[in-house]
C-alpha cells in the first residue's frame, strides 16, 4: 500500500489538468516517491474527452501509479470528489481540483510529516496561497487566524472540539475548500453510506471529515503552503455559484452544530457570502427568499439598513453620504451613487495606510472625522464593507448614527 495518493476529481478544464498531472509527475520523480505516491483521476464526463492525454502520462511515466476512470455521464461535483478517493489504495488522500497545483515541494513536505509524526493522524489542514488565472498573488488564507505559524494538534473529543472550533476564521478550517486537506482514506470510508443525501450539497468533504472529527480523531494543523489555489473568478462570480455556496456552507452548519458553535460559525463562514445580491432580487425570487432567510446578524442588518433599487433614486439624489469603506465594495457604492447624483462626502476605513489618499477626487479619513462630518452635516452613513459589515454597523449605532445605509 502506497502512502499517499492525489485524487483529482476533473470536469472539463482540460489543459489546467494537464498542467496539475505534469505537475504531480515531476514532483514525484524529483522525490524519488514511486513507492509512496498514486495519482487517482475521475473524469466526469467532459466535453473532451482526456482519456487519451491520461494514456500518454501512463506510457511516458511507467514507473508511476495512475488510475483513470471516466464517467458515463455527468454525476456532479460532490459524486466525483468521492468517487476519486474511492479509486484510491493509500492510507492517506490528497484531492486535488483540477485548477489548483501543489507548490514545488508541497508533495514531499505532506509525505515527511506524515513519516515524522508518532501518532497516527486523521485529518491535516494547511494555509495556502490565492492566485488569479495570470498568476498574479492575491492573498494567503490562515485557516485558524492570521499568520498563524505554529503547528497546532487537537483530539477531537467533544470537550476538545470546542477549542477547534473557537480557532476558525475561514471555511478552510472546516474543509471547504478541497485542496488543503490531507485525510485518511478509511475514515471517509466508514462513513460512505451515510451522506448519499448531499451529494449536490458541492460540500461533500465538509460532511465526510467533520463527521470523522465528530466521531473523534486527530486534527493536525500543518503551517507550510502546499497548494497554490487558482481563483476561477468566472465560474465563483456567479449569482448561481455564489447562491450554492452560501447555501452549502449554512446547511452543513445547521446540520452538525448547535448554540454557541452554531452561532459562531454562521458568522465566521456563512455570513461572508450573504450580500447585496441577494437582497437587490425581487421579493418572489427563490435565491432570494432562501438567503433573506438564514438567521443571522448580519441579515438582520440588511432588513433594517438595505436600500431596494426602487427606493435609492429618492433615498439619495442630492442627499450627502459618507462611504463607510474604501475598498472594492466601497468603490462600487461610489459608482452606484454617482448614478443617483448623491453628493459624496468622502470615504472613511479603518486601514491607516488609506487615510488621506483618495478614490477618485474624494479623500479617504478616519472614523474622528466621520463623526465630526455625520453630526454638523447630518448625511448618510453608506456601508460598503461585506466582511466587517456587522461590526461597522455596530460601531456607527454605539456612537449614536442612526442614518445608515447599505447598498453593496
Amino acid at each position: 500500500m502506497k502512502l499517499l495518493s492525489i485524487c483529482i476529481p476533473n470536469y472539463n478544464r482540460i489543459e489546467k489538468l494537464n498542467h496539475l498531472v505534469s505537475k504531480v509527475i515531476n514532483n514525484i520523480k524529483k522525490n524519488n516517491l514511486y513507492e509512496k505516491v498514486e495519482i487517482c483521476i475521475s473524469d466526469d464526463c467532459s466535453f473532451i474527452d482526456p482519456s487519451q492525454m491520461i494514456q500518454n502520462f501512463c506510457r511516458e511515466n511507467p514507473m508511476i501509479s495512475i488510475s483513470y476512470s471516466r464517467n458515463s455521464y455527468n454525476m456532479g461535483m460532490d459524486y466525483n470528489f468521492l468517487k476519486s478517493v474511492l479509486m484510491a489504495s493509500s492510507d492517506y488522500c490528497w484531492i486535488i481540483g483540477n485548477d489548483d497545483l501543489p507548490t514545488d515541494n508541497g508533495i514531499i513536505d505532506v509525505i515527511d510529516k506524515i513519516e515524522s509524526l508518532n501518532i497516527s493522524i486523521d485529518i491535516i489542514v494547511t494555509p495556502f496561497n490565492c492566485y488569479d488565472y495570470s498568476n498574479t498573488f492575491i492573498r494567503t488564507i490562515y485557516p485558524l487566524g492570521c499568520k498563524m505559524s505554529e503547528e497546532i494538534f487537537i483530539t477531537s473529543s467533544l470537550s476538545v472540539l470546542d477549542n477547534l472550533i473557537k480557532r476558525v476564521q475561514h471555511n478552510s478550517a472546516l474543509f471547504g475548500f478541497l485542496s488543503n486537506v490531507i485525510f485518511k482514506r478509511k475514515r471517509w470510508i466508514e462513513h460512505i453510506n451515510k451522506f448519499h443525501n448531499k451529494m449536490d450539497s458541492i460540500f461533500i468533504q465538509m460532511y465526510m471529515n467533520i463527521q470523522t472529527l465528530i466521531d473523534g480523531a486527530y486534527y493536525l494543523y500543518f503551517p507550510v503552503n502546499i497548494i497554490c489555489n487558482y481563483l476561477d473568478n468566472e465560474t465563483n462570480e456567479t449569482l448561481d455559484r455564489k447562491y450554492r455556496i452560501a447555501i452549502g456552507l449554512y446547511n452543513v452548519i445547521i446540520y452538525f452544530f448547535k448554540s454557541e458553535h452554531y452561532v459562531y460559525l454562521q458568522k465566521v463562514i456563512v455570513d461572508e457570502y450573504i450580500s447585496a445580491v441577494f437582497w437587490e432580487l425581487p421579493e418572489n425570487n427563490p435565491m432570494r427568499e432562501k438567503i433573506i432567510s438564514i438567521p443571522s446578524a448580519k441579515n438582520q442588518f440588511y432588513k433594517k439598513y438595505f436600500v431596494v433599487l426602487e427606493e435609492r433614486l429618492e433615498k439619495f439624489s442630492g442627499k450627502e453620504v459618507i462611504i463607510y469603506g474604501a475598498g472594492s465594495y466601497g468603490y462600487i457604492a461610489l459608482k452606484k451613487l454617482q448614478k443617483y447624483n448623491a453628493k459624496i462626502l468622502g470615504f472613511c476605513d479603518r486601514d491607516d495606510t488609506k487615510l488621506e489618499t483618495q478614490i477618485e477626487q474624494y479623500l479617504i479619513f478616519d472614523f474622528n472625522k466621520l463623526l465630526q462630518l455625520y453630526f454638523k452635516r447630518k448625511c448618510i452613513i453608506i456601508v460598503a464593507n461585506n466582511k466587517s459589515l456587522e461590526e461597522i454597523i455596530n460601531k456607527l449605532i454605539l456612537n449614536n448614527i442612526s442614518d445608515i445605509a447599505i447598498i453593496t
